[in-house]
């Protein structure tokens, strides 16, 4: 458990989930590592393929695979409408009576999620008898970060409050009568929930499959683009005083098979992916 500036535990997103069973696993197998790196790429996803240009030979730098890796991550968070690097997210959430008062659930609008890092909600007034709101004053409250329950896979939340770790806010008002003070009798308020987040996968733990998912994608878009000038051509000959030698590939064949192994293998890895993280049912609001 992680801890917040107030020592409240801290949810984290990974529980059960893909981006932690290395620590569930045999000794010495991990199912999570770093980020994809170029020297991965080229060793998982390239092996075998020339990186120097037949027609020009000019070889593809570390830099231009960069590129493809990191277009790679930004299909996989596309087309599976998740997050793979860190970003901090501020979502704001309705009050509903009805809801709230059965610790409703909340949507976040991006996931995985590692943390959620503030909870506050924005009363729409206060005065000192409980259940008076005066709608044209407002007052920001932080809660503890421990009252929210999270599921961070899927980034579902629920509000539960508790009477411990309360800092730096008014006790009276945050403790056991909180939900007394809700609004007075009013059934709903907008935008009155605040949290801030920070969805993605921490650098040093994304799920393998997420990046074989990266890795396929990249070497797609790679020969897709790139491969039709490392093999131009099927067959070549090779002549030295008056002795010629012929070598025949597979070239574009091959390349066109290879092409389809890929895009039947990025099917699969999307459709596992949105199955695991539920957005093959549920829209993510990017």
């Amino acid at each position: 458990m992680a801890q917040n500036g107030n020592d409240n535990p801290v949810t984290l997103g990974h529980g059960d989930s893909l981006g932690n069973l290395d620590s569930q696993g045999e000794p010495g197998f991990t199912r999570v590592g770093p980020i994809l790196d170029v020297e991965t790429f080229k060793d998982s996803y390239l092996f075998g393929i020339p990186l120097t240009s037949a027609l020009t030979g000019q070889t593809v730098s570390d830099e231009t695979l960069k590129k493809f890796i990191k277009k790679g991550i930004g299909e996989i968070e596309i087309a599976v409408r998740i997050s793979v690097n860190p970003v901090r997210i501020n979502d704001r959430f309705d009050f509903e009576r009805a809801d709230d008062s059965q610790f409703g659930i909340r949507q976040l609008t991006r996931w995985p999620v590692i943390k959620v890092e503030n909870l506050k909600a924005l009363w729409p007034g206060r005065s000192d008898v409980i259940g008076s709101v005066d709608p044209n004053q407002s007052q920001e409250a932080d809660y503890p970060t421990s009252w929210v329950v999270l599921t961070g896979d899927t980034g579902l939340v629920r509000i539960v409050p508790n009477s411990s770790g309360i800092a730096g806010a008014d006790a009276s008002f945050l403790s056991s009568t909180w939900r007394g003070a809700m609004l007075g009798g009013m059934k709903n308020w907008p935008n009155m929930w605040r949290i801030t987040y920070l969805a993605g996968f921490e650098p040093d733990k994304v799920p393998d499959v997420v990046n074989d998912a990266i890795g396929v994608l990249a070497a797609l878009k790679f020969l897709s683009m790139l491969g039709p000038v490392i093999f131009p051509f099927a067959s070549h000959s090779i002549g030295l005083d008056g002795m010629s030698q012929s070598v025949a590939t597979a070239g574009p064949q091959w390349l066109q098979m290879r092409l389809k192994d890929l895009e039947e293998e990025r099917d699969r890895l999307i459709d596992l992916l949105k199955t695991h993280f539920n957005t093959d049912i549920t829209f993510a609001a990017f």
